[in-house]
């Protein structure tokens, strides 16, 4: 075909909206209140199940019951009481009236940077419940995808930024017009390949 003129003006416009584009980083709400936990708290409610818990507590169609947090998340009944009484002892949920109830709507964020052997394994917990999603839910409920790429690895701080920023407006995204009717997982992870150094 022809081929197009453009001039440099307009190609630097452009490049420019992009380069703007990318920094906004696709939502542009309010993002929510986050409590801040103590690594020293982390270890009491460090499980999976102890924030799904949480936002099961938030959802609209919510019963108050051990066998219904039991069912709902898929852990044993006995589970089920044991993380319940975990958040309630540290200030997270009540119930002391009924319906039980989250003691404050704000999300979590831990202070302590580091990483520790309880935060490992709950990444590696929800990881395994993302492979047993890919195969037991539709695609129509889920996303699961992935890209590799050679990268400047001087960016990777800023990169943890913008997913950061990512997260916590995605989530403002799927919850700020209510009490939810699904709890669900968000996974992302922004690793080098393994070599086989690394693998020794």
């Amino acid at each position: 075909g022809e081929a197009i003129e453009v001039e440099a003006q307009t190609i630097e416009y452009w490049q420019k909206e992009i380069r703007d584009q990318k920094k906004s980083f696709f939502f542009h709400g309010p993002v929510s209140e986050y409590n801040e936990i103590e690594s020293g708290d982390y270890c009491h409610i460090s499980k999976w199940y102890h924030y799904a818990i949480i936002e099961l507590f938030k959802s609209k169609n919510f019963k108050s019951s051990y066998s219904y947090v039991s069912q709902e998340i898929g852990i044993e009944l006995q589970e089920a009481v044991e993380a319940v009484t975990a958040l309630e002892r540290n200030e997270m949920v009540s119930t002391h009236t009924m319906p039980w109830s989250v003691v404050s709507s704000a999300n979590t964020n831990i202070t302590d940077k580091r990483t520790t052997l309880e935060r490992r394994q709950l990444q590696k917990d929800l990881l395994e419940i993302a492979i047993t999603a890919v195969d037991e839910i539709d695609p129509e409920d889920r996303d699961n995808t992935s890209m590799t790429m050679a990268i400047h690895t001087d960016r990777i701080p800023e990169a943890k930024e913008m997913l950061k920023k990512f997260r916590r407006e995605l989530c403002e995204f799927l919850t700020e017009d209510g009490p939810g009717d699904k709890v669900y997982h968000l996974t992302l992870g922004l690793f080098p390949n393994l070599t086989k150094d690394d693998k020794e």
